[in-house]
């Protein structure tokens, strides 16, 4: 196989990881908010807090060498 064809499978793998990563995520919040019973507008302000939390916890694991666990 040559150099382009290794970069390119190379560049879909990690795409595809990005992809599974992101559905996981999106199927474990909405397993989360199946069990809510507030009005749709509460709803909607939990999610957006949620999504802030989730970027600001994502920026900061990002800063932080990873150690493997978990």
């Amino acid at each position: 196989m040559n150099a382009g064809i290794r970069v390119y499978n190379r560049l879909v793998r990690s795409l595809r990881v990005l992809e599974d990563r992101a559905a996981t995520r999106l199927k474990q919040r909405r397993r989360a908010l199946r069990h809510v019973t507030l009005s749709p507008g509460r709803i909607g302000v939990i999610v957006q807090a949620a999504l802030v939390l989730n970027n600001v916890w994502r920026r900061l694991s990002l800063r932080k060498p990873h150690c493997g666990l978990g």
